[in-house]
């Protein structure tokens, strides 16, 4: 993916960049030893071999749905691209298809406009650990992204095989769902005479050091 920086504060891109990059090296490294993943296997007929073909009406309700806010790599801004929709659907529609079924992404939409924001108002803006970095694919790639999700996910549900404590990433779940259920769990638990533990587990830097053979191997299997 091709990274372009937006830097508001007196910090260069390149010390971004490299501070973000040595950061993942280092929690690979330190994982490096650890055991093979174990993967659950998929029931029985629970199979995604093919997504379906994307068609001119999903399109159209996927740009439609896009929020006006324009990134600055597209040169056809949003509002122009939803006003014209009907007429560009089939032609997105074969470029969206055509990725499907290659399993590729074209380089021209592997673009991401990278905006570092601080953390907390008063950390260093000349340290790059006081940094997160916010991501903006392109409009086409976050279209494409959206239909791919929407099928997935359909599968997941209709198959059973997404967790039932799952608050993350879901529709009609959030952080207040999450909540509500731990907080029933330890009410429940107090109710019945028992003892009740918390236990809270961070992981730095989750999303950037996923192993992508790792995940994909895990989709083929589980």
């Amino acid at each position: 993916m091709c990274i372009v920086f937006s830097i508001m504060v007196s910090i260069d891109a390149s010390v971004l960049h490299g501070f973000f990059d040595d950061k993942v090296s280092s929690f690979r490294d330190a994982t490096a030893g650890a055991p093979a993943p174990q993967f659950t296997a998929a029931p029985i007929g629970c199979e995604l071999r093919f997504f379906r073909p994307i068609m001119p009406a999903d399109v159209i309700k996927v740009v439609q749905e896009l929020p006006d806010k324009q990134c600055f790599l597209v040169l056809l801004p949003t509002w122009l691209l939803k006003a014209n929709v009907s007429l560009l659907a089939p032609f997105l529609c074969r470029l969206f298809n055509w990725s499907l079924q290659h399993g590729t992404v074209l380089s021209s939409m592997k673009f991401a406009y990278v905006t570092p924001i601080l953390k907390k108002a008063d950390l260093d803006s000349s340290d790059a650990k006081s940094y997160r970095l916010i991501s903006n694919l392109l409009v086409l790639s976050k279209s494409l992204e959206r239909l791919v999700s929407q099928q997935l996910v359909a599968y997941l549900r209709e198959n059973d095989l997404l967790p039932d404590c799952q608050s993350a990433y879901r529709a009609h779940h959030s952080t207040e769902t999450a909540v509500l259920r731990v907080l029933s769990d330890i009410l429940l638990a107090l109710d019945s005479g028992d003892i009740a533990v918390l236990t809270l587990l961070h992981l730095s830097a989750a999303f950037d050091s996923v192993d992508h053979s790792t995940l994909l191997q895990r989709l083929q299997t589980s």
